[in-house]
């Protein structure tokens, strides 16, 4: 009894002798399964990628996020109005003189 071997991979496959009529579509059923397996792998490996793109996304998302509702829990009072009033806008009571030093 004759037999064939196939090397496919890691994979060996030994078929005994038969007809072409087996040989020829095994073997290309074979074939498209190694490829198959080869783009389930490759699509595999993309959407690891993408998942931890989106994992690095989420996150900077939450931080923004936090610092927003720390933004927000400070406009609740007076003190962090005036602060943010003062140093992002920078505005001043009233009966303060603001002198700004120019310098070149």
């Amino acid at each position: 009894m004759t037999e064939r071997k196939l090397q496919i991979g890691k994979l060996q496959v030994i078929c005994f002798k038969s007809s072409r009529r087996v040989w020829i579509p095994l073997t290309a059923v074979l074939l498209f399964t190694a490829t198959a397996l080869g783009t389930l792998r490759l699509v595999e490996h993309q959407m690891t990628r993408q998942t931890e793109a989106l994992r690095t996304q989420a996150a900077q998302v939450e931080y923004e996020n936090e610092q927003l509702k720390q933004y927000t829990q400070e406009l609740d009072s007076i003190k962090g109005i005036e602060r943010i009033a003062r140093e992002e806008l920078g505005m001043v009571s009233p009966n303060t003189v603001l002198i700004e030093a120019q310098v070149k």
